[in-house]
């Protein structure tokens, strides 16, 4: 991959265990749920909730927007290497494989999105085909 670094091995992980890798969600302050019963065996209420944006302190507003920074970057950088990997298996693959791929009904739709992940399955799927 053209990223240097930890990150280029979540779009490598992504092609070879065919799922695109999901970042997790940037964790948000949490405070106590004042609806949580701690008496109660059986309750739907969760023990914590995020905690309200106007009651942000200043670290915590700026801890968020750093973590929110890195993770819109992150997906950004994945979405960018899975295009580049695209663009490789389509620069790869020879005329005829090319034309066999787009008598598949989901190739239009693969090529929009740009997903090598689903042009892999689609490449094995011919290979098995024309065995």
């Amino acid at each position: 991959m053209h990223v240097v670094g930890a990150r280029n091995f979540d779009a490598m992980d992504s092609i070879i265990n065919k799922k695109k890798h999901k970042y997790a969600p940037v964790e948000m302050p949490q405070v106590k749920n004042p609806d949580y019963k701690a008496g109660e065996t059986r309750t739907d209420e969760p023990r914590f909730i995020d905690k309200p944006r106007d009651e942000f302190n200043y670290t915590e507003s700026m801890k968020l927007k750093i973590y929110l920074v890195a993770f819109h970057a992150d997906t950004r950088t994945l979405e960018d290497d899975l295009k580049w990997a695209d663009q490789i298996l389509m620069g790869q693959s020879d005329e005829n494989a090319v034309v066999r791929m787009k008598t598949f009904d989901e190739y239009e739709n693969i090529n929009r999105v740009a997903d090598p992940i689903r042009r892999l399955s689609l490449i094995r799927d011919q290979l098995t085909l024309s065995k």
